[in-house]
């Protein structure tokens, strides 16, 4: 099968048969282009199918690529809001012991700072 077989009929779009015949039985890349080959040794015949790579890898490459963008944002704004959290109680726990002059090792006294 060729996706643009309909113009190779009509004489509109070449393809380079004289390579494809030389490709081994399996799967070739060429020029952004996919060939199949698959002998059949009963009937001396040899099936190629033509699939370009741009039409098969673009769509989900493009919904791959939104998706991690997607997933790195929220990990980003959480992150975000992790620091913030964590910045404020520090900050809060660094004035209290700075004013009440409470050593930092004294735990009797550090009990109810975490919240």
């Amino acid at each position: 099968y060729h996706p643009l077989q309909q113009l190779i009929y009509l004489d509109v779009k070449k393809e380079k048969i004289d390579e494809v015949i030389s490709y081994r039985e399996g799967n070739t890349i060429n020029d952004g282009v996919i060939y199949t080959v698959k002998d059949v040794s009963k009937f001396d015949w040899r099936v190629v199918g033509v699939s370009y790579v741009d039409e098969l890898v673009d769509d989900r490459a493009i919904t791959a690529i939104e998706i991690i963008i997607i997933i790195a944002l929220v990990v980003m704004i959480f992150a975000i809001i992790i620091l913030f959290v964590l910045s404020n109680k520090c900050y809060y726990v660094c004035n209290v012991l700075t004013d009440n002059k409470v050593p930092f090792l004294s735990l009797s006294k550090r009990r109810n700072l975490w919240f």
